[in-house]
């Protein structure tokens, strides 16, 4: 089964060790529906009902090539399920090789080199959902964020303010407000990881599961104005790593005091004090950061 996709045929003969393994990957973006390898950390896993149905019945049962995931539960080798993943992969990786006339080349180990890359994958799933970091370190690098997002609200708030402009002054007023009752509880998580496909250092971002959705969109906009406003902010010559959201939260619990609106959709404060606010949520500002609703 190839889902309508059929890729580049390679002739093995022609193919680098190197080459090959970017074969390995092509088919594995393709078959997770990913851009880069580490996304597929991010694909929710196979459930216990799923691996349950699968050893009751695994003609009918199986992984599907059309919305493939993984057992994180165990290691490639070890999983049954994650076997059967290796063969679809497997399979599509022969269907894109040939060996030409005369080739030496007749076969690759292609189970042994998506083994590799789903222990890989699971690994580094392993490492987001387990937040290994100490909660020391997290304390401090979140304290570091919103200090930072303070500095940038302040600065913005002042220069609004002496250039009488009305709704910039109401937008970062907001911001710092927002800052003050969310505190350093309220501001996302980051694990670091690893692009094996381009060699570059990533933080994995975790948001806190009662936050409001668009508040991440806002903090987004708001560490990006420092680049836009050179005069006002000094560059520190610290390189930003790439930040990619993932389906993880924290498991902070909400700061006490919260407006309503601050919460996410369906979640339910445990505080009793925690609507006493009334400000509106981050939704209402989204326009005027340039964000399509």
């Amino acid at each position: 089964m190839n889902n309508g996709w059929y890729p580049r045929l390679h002739d093995l003969s022609q193919l680098s060790d190197a080459e090959i393994n970017c074969v390995a990957r092509e088919i594995l973006h393709h078959s997770f529906k990913v851009r880069h390898t580490y996304e597929a950390s991010l694909i929710e896993p196979s459930s216990a009902a799923d691996l349950r149905r699968f050893e009751e019945n695994p003609g009918s049962n199986g992984p599907d090539l059309c919305s493939l995931r993984l057992d994180h539960t165990a290691t490639a080798k070890s999983s049954t399920w994650n076997q059967a993943v290796v063969r679809i992969l497997s399979a599509q990786a022969r269907s894109a090789t040939f060996s030409g006339p005369g080739s030496t080349v007749t076969t690759v180990e292609w189970e042994s080199l998506f083994e590799a890359r789903i222990d890989r994958i699971i690994k580094d799933s392993r490492n987001l959902t387990k937040l290994g970091t100490s909660k020391i370190e997290k304390t401090r690098r979140t304290t570091r964020k919103i200090t930072r997002r303070r500095h940038i609200a302040n600065t913005m708030t002042a220069w609004y303010r002496s250039e009488g402009d009305q709704e910039g002054l109401q937008f970062w007023s907001y911001i710092s407000d927002s800052l003050n009752l969310l505190t350093y509880e309220g501001m996302s998580d980051e694990e670091t990881g690893f692009d094996e496909d381009s060699g570059e250092s990533l933080k994995f971002v975790l948001k806190p599961l009662y936050r409001h959705e668009d508040f991440g969109l806002l903090f987004k906009y708001v560490d990006s104005v420092p680049a836009s406003y050179p005069d006002l902010f000094h560059r520190t010559g610290t390189k930003r790593w790439k930040r990619v959201a993932t389906p993880f939260y924290t498991a902070r619990e909400a700061p006490a005091h919260l407006p309503s609106s601050f919460f996410r959709d369906g979640y339910t404060p445990q505080s009793s004090t925690a609507l006493i606010h009334n400000l509106p949520g981050p939704t209402t500002y989204l326009s005027y950061a340039g964000i399509g609703i």
